[in-house]
């Protein structure tokens, strides 16, 4: 899995096509900078090592790490299932979809889940660059001599609401050259949580956006849809603006 000297970080998902991949080379990249002698590998936990896959990588995700100038070899293998062994070599496994996952883990490697840190990332837009943060924190963990795995705790119901306080949507055209986009703010929501959001967001709307200054920015006109879909997450959402 890597060098024998260096101890690993185990990235796990579902697949090993996107989140766990990208955060690997992400990983081995930021080690590498920072001087640690650890190194990163990734696996999937219902992987069909039979199946052959066309794309072994998801396509969007290897474009979004090419605009970083990252050129890795495992943009091209297929993507491999876990083992019992590869589980032992790791010091840390970090799991996408953790709630799923340590429920299938518990089930097939019991005495391993003491190992297990959950990061919630939904696949898609938005999540290399929410992968990408998060390394950036465990690195300077590693980095400071903490090396234990934080225990996953199940995430609060996405209906997060602040007492109070209604999640404000309008729309913003100054200064934009003419390209308008909707703007989400007074969310109750951490930055790690606001980039998660965001990446959903823009997913419903078919658009591309950003996160600047505790505000997310979806490109084009969806109010509409963004006060329907925030109120399903169970906000209250005010329109601004008209």
């Amino acid at each position: 899995m890597a060098d024998a000297e260096a101890k690993i970080v185990l990235f796990l998902d579902a697949t090993d096509d996107d989140r766990a991949r990208a955060a690997a080379i992400l990983f081995d990249v930021a080690a590498v900078r920072a001087g640690l002698a650890w190194r990163a590998a990734s696996r999937g936990l219902t992987v069909d090592v039979r199946v052959k896959r066309k794309d072994p990588m998801i396509p969007a995700t290897v474009r979004e790490l090419q605009t970083r100038g990252l050129r890795d070899a495992d943009y091209t293998r297929g993507p491999l299932a876990i083992t019992a062994a590869d589980l032992a070599a790791a010091t840390i496994v970090i799991a996408f979809d953790p709630a799923d996952l340590v429920k299938s883990m518990h089930e097939r490697f019991p005495t391993m889940l003491n190992k297990v840190e959950g990061w919630s990332v939904s696949s898609g837009p938005g999540a290399v660059l929410l992968i990408d943060r998060l390394v950036a924190d465990l690195i300077a963990r590693l980095a400071g001599g903490d090396v234990r795995p934080r225990p996953f705790v199940p995430p609060p119901p996405a209906a997060v609401k602040k007492s109070g306080v209604a999640v404000k949507v309008g729309r913003e055209t100054a200064g934009r050259r003419g390209k308008g986009v909707t703007t989400i703010w007074d969310l109750p929501l951490k930055e790690a949580e606001l980039l998660e959001l965001a990446a959903q967001l823009k997913q419903k709307c078919g658009s591309g956006g950003t996160v600047k200054d505790g505000r997310i920015e979806i490109q084009g006109d969806h109010r509409d849809r963004l006060v329907e879909e925030l109120g399903k997450l169970g906000y209250t959402v005010k329109r601004s603006g008209g």
